[in-house]
């Protein structure tokens, strides 16, 4: 994910009707007013609203995969039109190839590799379960930037899994050119 946070919105979810549900369930003690939920609820629906902000060198990994002539795709399991308008908002337009919204799954890596064969895909994502190892178990590169968020359910000896782990965007970026492109000759 390029940008701060992932798309809090999921398919075929209500979010009002979770984050009620949510709001009514055990999270909270006290049970809260009908104010205090509607208060709630609008605040929670204009943080979805908000363009999140870009994570620390974004913006320059891709200035540096243009420079390198990479091909850069975004791909999203969120909302498409969400994607591209934080990407116009940021000015990153010219600097991605296209914006695909897919689930990302084994079957949809392979497509990708098929498509762009003889090329090599490259995956960079934050999410072990959704982005590297359905990249790498249909034979795509991987590269891990960890992000804050660590489901229960991806366990830090998961990382193994990557081809590599970077520390930002941009490591990860100059990882995949200095390792996995031709040398150019001068």
């Amino acid at each position: 994910t390029l940008l701060g946070q992932d798309s809090i919105a999921r398919q075929d979810v209500d979010t009002q009707a979770a984050a009620e549900s949510a709001i009514r369930g055990r999270l909270l003690g006290n049970a809260p007013s009908q104010r205090q939920i509607n208060d709630i609820l609008s605040a929670y629906s204009e943080a979805l609203s908000e363009i999140p902000a870009l994570l620390p060198t974004v913006r320059e990994g891709l200035e540096f995969a243009g420079a390198q002539h990479m091909m850069v795709f975004v791909m999203t399991e969120g909302k498409l039109e969400r994607q591209r308008r934080a990407l116009a908002e940021h000015g990153l337009t010219s600097l991605i190839a296209n914006v695909w919204e897919m689930t990302k799954a084994t079957a949809q890596f392979e497509r990708l590799r098929q498509r762009f064969a003889p090329a090599q895909v490259v995956v960079i994502g934050d999410q072990l379960d959704r982005d590297i190892v359905p990249a790498r178990d249909a034979g795509c590169e991987a590269v891990l930037v960890p992000s804050r968020f660590l489901p229960h359910w991806g366990a830090a000896r998961d990382a193994q899994i990557a081809d590599h782990v970077a520390s930002t965007f941009l490591a990860a970026v100059e990882w995949v050119a200095s390792t996995l492109m031709p040398p150019k000759m001068v």
